[in-house]
């Protein structure tokens, strides 16, 4: 069975998403150095929409924060956004005393996004699962924020100047440069508007319209290094440029880090992108009677494909046992004397139900109770004696 592992550098991989659609992601590394172990790095091969870096901090005692935004990529609107899971609406709260919501066009130039909903909660839950938490390395301003750099664990990111373009900032290299990058000309850093990041710009910003496929700009996380609100980024044409945080027009591009063990599809489609496949929650079995029994009996299965599931076993719908699966070692429902002095005579069913995140599996096995051994038996040959000891 095919995996992302298994996947040259530069495939392509579709994972849908309940508000942007169909979100096309480019292999640009695997076991990249510094990066979770046994991983595989993705970028979206277009920019997913269009918002600001992060809002005008009208409160902040730094002048160019209040007319510019935050330029701190820790602090900042669109790491938060990127990392939530959060319902419409609900994603943002302040990260220092001065933050500021990207709630309106007073504090982004175009597009506020503090209505939208995480971008994680568009993904399905075994997708989130999926995504590794992953320590990256972010340069600071001299300015406001001391330089030097700091480090960040986080599932979803921005790529660096280093990442993307193998340059630091004011000395500090980001990382190291990714593999799909390495040594090529600009047309692999060029990125273009998606369908959805259009139309999204166009119906709230319909002053300064956008075409989807045209080549844009899009945010890094780092700073320049030498204001407190501008930030560095892949500009039209591939070149490295820069912007005021608060530029509500800039495209964002994330990166995020899979296990390289995910299984894919094993051919691609008719455009030459694989999606991924998850394993079903499954319980080894089926729903086929169990049969008739005189006394109590054991019921083993398994729990397939899935771990830290929720499993709740019971009698004619009376919970037995609840535990937490570990993996697909065998498991045994045991039909104790005491439970079996509980069941009546005649039908009954014992039921295992699996559930992780939203997803929930159900297994029903019935079975029939005799309290007695019937035995019939027929002479032969025929014969007017009756016996006096039958044998079993």
């Amino acid at each position: 069975m095919a995996t992302l592992g298994s996947l040259p550098i530069g495939a392509k991989i579709k994972v849908p998403h309940s508000v942007m659609g169909d979100i096309i992601f480019r292999k640009c590394d695997q076991n990249h150095e510094g990066y979770p172990e046994n991983s595989t790095t993705l970028t979206t091969n277009e920019i997913i929409l269009l918002r600001a870096f992060d809002a005008r901090e009208k409160n902040n005692t730094d002048s160019s924060r209040q007319l510019q935004g935050n330029n701190r990529y820790s602090v900042s609107n669109i790491d938060q956004w990127l990392n939530s899971t959060a319902s419409a609406g609900q994603w943002y709260s302040p990260r220092h005393d001065t933050d500021q919501s990207p709630n309106s066009t007073s504090v982004v130039s175009a597009n506020p996004y503090d209505t939208d909903a995480g971008f994680l909660a568009g993904f399905d839950a075994r997708f989130i699962s999926a995504i590794q938490d992953t320590t990256i390395k972010v340069a600071r301003n001299t300015v406001t924020d001391g330089g030097g750099y700091e480090t960040l664990t986080r599932k979803v990111f921005l790529p660096s100047l280093t990442e993307f373009y193998d340059q630091s900032e004011n000395s500090i290299m980001e990382g190291s440069v990714l593999r799909y990058f390495i040594g090529q000309t600009n047309e692999r850093r060029e990125a273009k508007i998606s369908t959805y990041a259009a139309e999204d710009n166009n119906t709230k910003n319909p002053s300064q319209t956008v075409t989807a496929g045209e080549m844009w700009s899009y945010w890094l996380r780092t700073p320049v290094a030498s204001g407190s609100s501008w930030v560095r980024s892949g500009h039209r044409g591939g070149a490295a440029n820069d912007h005021a945080a608060s530029s509500g027009q800039r495209g964002i591009r994330p990166l995020c880090n899979l296990n390289s063990d995910t299984l894919i599809d094993d051919q691609p489609d008719s455009n030459g992108v694989y999606q991924l496949k998850y394993p079903s929650l499954e319980i080894s079995g089926n729903d086929d009677p169990l049969g008739t029994f005189i006394s109590p009996f054991v019921y083993r299965y398994k729990i397939l494909n899935t771990t830290n599931a929720t499993v709740v076993e019971t009698l004619n719908q009376t919970q037995v046992r609840s535990y937490t699966s570990t993996g697909d070692e065998e498991q045994t429902f045991a039909l104790t004397k005491e439970l079996w002095a509980a069941a009546s005579k005649g039908d009954n069913f014992i039921q295992i139900v699996v559930t992780k995140d939203d997803k929930t599996v159900t297994q029903t096995k019935h079975f029939v109770k005799n309290s007695a051994l019937q035995l019939k038996y027929t002479a032969e040959p025929s014969t007017t004696i009756q016996p006096t000891t039958i044998n079993v």
